[in-house]
């Protein structure tokens, strides 16, 4: 059975919370590109990836997150079990989106 996001392969869609300059840089590089790590922090929801730990305010009151395909293996576990961060291989990870948000109420 497959979950909402997740494919029969073990592909997930994730959230990586970042900002402006970086996600673009993701675009367009891959996350092994720019960010020279091999492990890359996914959160499981949006909100999660818009906390200020992991995408900073900028100075217009917008934050940035990457939708991210993330080869993810055996869609099998038990979700209930899974933390809300994981930490997958740069290369597993293929950004499709870059999302600027802001926060209701906010100027």
């Amino acid at each position: 059975m497959e979950r909402r996001g997740e494919g029969a392969s073990g592909e997930q869609l994730l959230f990586y919370g970042t900002t402006a300059p970086r996600g673009r840089a993701v675009c367009l590089q891959g996350f092994l590109g720019p960010l020279r790590c091999r492990g890359v922090p996914f959160a499981v929801t949006a909100a999660l990836a818009a906390q200020e730990l992991h995408s900073p305010t900028s100075a217009d009151g917008t934050k940035c997150i990457l939708v991210a395909k993330v080869l993810t293996g055996s869609p099998a576990l038990d979700r209930s079990r899974r933390p809300a961060l994981h930490i997958f291989s740069a290369e597993d990870a293929y950004p499709l989106y870059l999302l600027t948000c802001r926060r209701l109420g906010a100027a």
